[in-house]
């Protein structure tokens, strides 16, 4: 899985009425552990429209 699938569109619920901006059932967590980089966790913002960089 790559980073900025971890925060898919449908997360972002954006409801006033309940308190709520983003549905954590829907965040999917990565372990990316590489050469250069690690990162673990989710992106802090919604994927783009586009699905990804």
């Amino acid at each position: 899985m790559r980073l900025w699938e971890s925060f898919p569109a449908e997360a972002l619920v954006a409801d006033q009425s309940q308190n709520l901006y983003i549905d954590p059932e829907k965040l999917v967590p990565v372990d990316y552990r590489g050469e250069h980089v690690a990162t673990s966790g989710v992106l802090a913002i919604p994927r783009a429209p586009r699905g990804g960089p």
